[in-house]
């Protein structure tokens, strides 16, 4: 993931994420402290939702595309 952990983000963001149809669904787990950053990243795409695990962390974001 590089140093930051981040890296296979960057690549999806750069590579898959425009093979994505309108109105199609990325969902990405994420590791403690990451969400942030890669609701960052994916600002090229509308923010769906969060869901968190039992210990009320959260582990995967949701996003949709609504533009191209």
């Amino acid at each position: 993931g590089g140093e930051d952990g981040l890296d296979f983000y960057r690549a999806i963001a750069g590579n898959f994420i425009s093979s994505l149809k309108l109105g199609g669904y990325a969902a990405f787990e994420i590791g403690e402290g990451q969400e942030h950053d890669v609701r960052e990243i994916f600002s090229m795409l509308t923010f769906f939702k969060t869901m968190k695990d039992y210990n009320d962390i959260a582990r995967v974001v949701i996003f949709r595309k609504d533009k191209e």
